[in-house]
C-alpha cells in the first residue's frame, strides 16, 4: 500500500509546485500598476500595517493587534497585521507591499481547493482541473491582486478544511490555527466558522465510516474537540461583542428586532382590516420572508455569471461576473451526473452545504445585497462544482469533446485577461480612488509647500496620503496620534478640512496651495448667486 501511495504523493507534490509557480508569475505580472488604485479598505490596512511596524499600535496609538478587537468598526481585527511582511520586504512601495500576502494566498488557494476535490475523487485529473479553474476564476484572480480582508478569511478557512480532511488523530487540532486566523479577518465570515467546521467534520466521519456516524465515534474525539474550540471562539467573541467597536454594526443584522417590529407595524397599517393580519404580519413570519428573499437573491445569475454590481464594485472588472458562463454549463452537467456517482449523497452534502452555508454572510445582513465579499464562499463552492464537471468530462476520454471544452474555456479566460490587463487599468481611473492617488502624488512632489485640502472624506484621503507617501514613521507618529484621536487630519504642511469651500479663508495665505475635492461645493456665504437665491422672495 505504501509503495502505491508514495508515487501518488510525489506526483501531487510536483503538480502543486508547478501550479504554485504558474500562479505566482501570473498574479505578479504588472502588480505595481494593475490595479492602479488602493481602495479605502486597502489604504486603511496599509496605514495600520505601517504603524504597527513603527510603534506596535495603529495610527491613533490606542489599539494593538493582541487585543483581538477592531480599531474601527468597519474593518477587521488582524488583516493589517497580516500585511506586515509586505512592508518589511518593500518598505518604499505601498502598491507592491500590500499585494505580497494576497499574491501568496492567491497562488496557494488553487492548490488548497484542488486538495479538497481530490480527497473526494482520489484522481489527479480532478486536482488539476480544480487548480486550473481556480487559477483562472475572475473572483479569485482579482482578489489575489488586491488587499481586502475577505480574501485572507476565505484562504484560512479553506486551509483549515484541508487540515480536517487530511490530518489524522490529534494532528487535526492543528487546523485550529488557520481557523483562528480566518475568524479575525472579514467580519461577515464570522457566522460561517461553526457551520463550515461542523459540515466538514460530519463529512469526514461519514466518508470514513460508510455513512454510519455512530461507528468508531471515539476515533473522532479530536475532530469534536476542534469543533468545540471553534464554538468556544465564536462564543467568546459573542460575549465580548457588546464591548467592542464592532458592536455598533449589530443593527445591520436581518434579525434586528427593532427593525422587524417597524416593518411589521408598517405592513399592518397598509393592509385592509381582516382576521388574518396577526397571523401573516408578525416578526417571525416577516423574518422568514426576508431571509428567504436574501437567500434566493444570493444566487442571482446575472451577478454571478454576467456582470458585477457597477454601483459598488468600482474597483474591479465589471464586464465579467464572478464566474464564467461556461461554468454554469459545467455545474448543470454535474447536477445531471451526480446520481451516477457512488458517493453522491456525500458529495451533495459537502459541496451543496458549502454553497448553502456560504450564503449566510448575505442572508444575515440587513443591507444592500453585495455578493462580492459576502458571497465569497458561495462563489468558491460553485468553482469547486464546475471543476468537478470539467474533470468528469475529461474522464470520458473523448478527445474531440475534451479539446472543444478546453478551447471554449480558454476563450473565456482570454477575454477576461484582455479586459483586466488592457481595459481595466484605464477604466479604474475614473473613480475617486484614483483621484486620491493623484492628490497624494502631487503632495509628494511639493514637500515644502503648505497645502490645504477641502474634501468630503478627510480621513479616507488622509489614509491614502499616508499610505502612498510612506509618511508613517517613528518621528511622525506622535503628531499622527493626536490627529487621529482628535479627528483633525493633517501633518506638517498638509491640512485637510471637511465641509464646503470658502475661498476667502485662504485668500490671504500667500504661498499656500488650495486643493478642492470635485465633490465639494462652495459655501453659500462665499457664493453671491447662492446667497441671492437664499433670500426670501
Amino acid at each position: 500500500m505504501r509503495s502505491i501511495l508514495v508515487p501518488k504523493l510525489k506526483t501531487l507534490l510536483v503538480l502543486s509546485i508547478l501550479i504554485f509557480l504558474c500562479n505566482l508569475v501570473l498574479k505578479s505580472v504588472f502588480i505595481a500598476s494593475i490595479p492602479p488604485i488602493l481602495t479605502n479598505d486597502e489604504a486603511y490596512y496599509a496605514t495600520e500595517a505601517q504603524a504597527i511596524i513603527a510603534s506596535g499600535s495603529d495610527v491613533s496609538g490606542t489599539w494593538h493587534p493582541w487585543q483581538l478587537a477592531p480599531a474601527n468598526p468597519l474593518y477587521s481585527e488582524l488583516t493589517g497585521t497580516l500585511y506586515i511582511p509586505g512592508f518589511l520586504l518593500f518598505p518604499h512601495h505601498t502598491q507592491i507591499a500590500m499585494k505580497v500576502v494576497p499574491i501568496l494566498f492567491g497562488s496557494l488557494l488553487p492548490i488548497v481547493l484542488g486538495l479538497i476535490v481530490y480527497k473526494f475523487f482520489k484522481r489527479k485529473v480532478f486536482f488539476v482541473t480544480t487548480a486550473l479553474i481556480a487559477t483562472c476564476n475572475p473572483w479569485i484572480f482579482q482578489f489575489s491582486r488586491m488587499s481586502f480582508d475577505s480574501f485572507p478569511g476565505i484562504f484560512f478557512y479553506f486551509l483549515g478544511i484541508v487540515g480536517i480532511l487530511y490530518l489524522k488523530g490529534w494532528k487535526v487540532l492543528l487546523a485550529c490555527i488557520p481557523f483562528f486566523l480566518g475568524f479575525y479577518q472579514y467580519q461577515g465570515y464570522k457566522p460561517l466558522l461553526v457551520p463550515l467546521v461542523l459540515l466538514t467534520v460530519v463529512c469526514v466521519m461519514w466518508k470514513e465510516n460508510g455513512g454510519d456516524l455512530r461507528r468508531s465515534l471515539m476515533k473522532y474525539v479530536p475532530h469534536l474537540m476542534l469543533l468545540g474550540v471553534c464554538c468556544a471562539l465564536v462564543g467568546i467573541y459573542s460575549i465580548r461583542l457588546p464591548h467592542l467597536l464592532s458592536s455598533s454594526r449589530i443593527g445591520e443584522f436581518a434579525i434586528n428586532t427593532a427593525a422587524l417590529g417597524q416593518t411589521v407595524t408598517t405592513n399592518r397599517r397598509v393592509s385592509f382590516a381582516n382576521p388574518f393580519t396577526l397571523f401573516f404580519e408578525n416578526k417571525p413570519f416577516t423574518l422568514i420572508n426576508e431571509l428567504k428573499r436574501r437567500f434566493v437573491a444570493s444566487f442571482d445569475l446575472a451577478w454571478l455569471f454576467e456582470h458585477r454590481n457597477d454601483t459598488v464594485d468600482t474597483f474591479a472588472v465589471t464586464a465579467f461576473g464572478f464566474l464564467y458562463e461556461i461554468d454554469f454549463l459545467l455545474i448543470l452537467y454535474v447536477i445531471s451526473q451526480l446520481p451516477l456517482q457512488k458517493n453522491w449523497r456525500l458529495l451533495l452534502c459537502f459541496f451543496g452545504g458549502l454553497i448553502v452555508f456560504g450564503t449566510l454572510a448575505n442572508v444575515l445582513k440587513d443591507e444592500q445585497l453585495w455578493l462580492t465579499f459576502r458571497g465569497g464562499f458561495t462563489i468558491i463552492g460553485f468553482v469547486l462544482v464546475a471543476s468537478i464537471g470539467f474533470g468528469l468530462i475529461l474522464q470520458l476520454k473523448k478527445k474531440f469533446v475534451s479539446l472543444a471544452l478546453i478551447g471554449c474555456y480558454a476563450l473565456f479566460v482570454g477575454s477576461f485577461f484582455y479586459q483586466y490587463f488592457f481595459r481595466y487599468p484605464l477604466l479604474a481611473t475614473k473613480d475617486f480612488f484614483f483621484y486620491n492617488r493623484v492628490v497624494a502624488n502631487y503632495i509628494e512632489r511639493q514637500p515644502n509647500r503648505p497645502i490645504v485640502i477641502f474634501t468630503q472624506t478627510p480621513k479616507i484621503l488622509f489614509d491614502d496620503i499616508l499610505a502612498y507617501n510612506h509618511l508613517i514613521t517613528q518621528q511622525t507618529l506622535p503628531a499622527l496620534h493626536i490627529a487621529y484621536q482628535q479627528q483633525k487630519f493633517g501633518l506638517n504642511m498638509i491640512q485637510l478640512q471637511e465641509g464646503c469651500f470658502d475661498p476667502r479663508l485662504v485668500a490671504t495665505e500667500s504661498g499656500t496651495t488650495v486643493l478642492v475635492d470635485y465633490r465639494v461645493s462652495p459655501c453659500p456665504s462665499s457664493n453671491p448667486l447662492a446667497t441671492a437665491s437664499a433670500k426670501p422672495v
